[in-house]
C-alpha cells in the first residue's frame, strides 16, 4: 500500500509491506488482520479524519499503558479479582463520511 502526503516543501511516501507466512491468508491471526485493516483505513483518511484518529489512538494506547503499569505495580501477595474496567468517556461530535 502506498500513501503520499504532500506538503509545501516536499512530500512523504509511506509504503506498507505485510509479509504473511503459511499456506494461506485464512490462517493469519485475527490480530494481524485487524492491524492490516487499520493501516488501510489510516492510509485513506484525509487530514481532519487523521487528526481525530491520531488523538483516539493515542488515548487508547495511553489507557493500555496505564493498565499494564497497574498490573506491574500490583503487589503479588494477593489474588486479583476480575472486574469490569472503568473507561474514561469523551464526548465527541459524530463525523460523517461522504463520497
Amino acid at each position: 500500500m502506498l500513501t503520499i502526503d504532500h506538503g509545501p516543501h516536499g512530500s512523504a511516501h509511506f509504503r506498507t509491506t505485510v509479509e504473511v507466512t503459511g499456506d494461506t491468508i485464512a490462517y493469519m491471526p485475527f490480530s494481524a488482520m485487524q492491524r492490516l485493516v487499520c493501516l488501510y483505513f489510516l492510509g485513506r483518511m484525509d487530514e481532519s479524519a487523521l487528526d481525530e484518529a491520531c488523538v483516539t489512538l493515542r488515548e487508547l494506547y495511553s489507557h493500555q499503558e496505564e493498565r499494564l503499569k497497574a498490573d506491574i505495580d500490583a503487589p503479588r501477595d494477593f489474588h486479583r479479582l476480575a472486574a469490569k474496567p472503568a473507561l474514561r468517556t469523551i464526548e465527541r461530535q459524530p463525523f460523517y463520511i461522504s463520497d
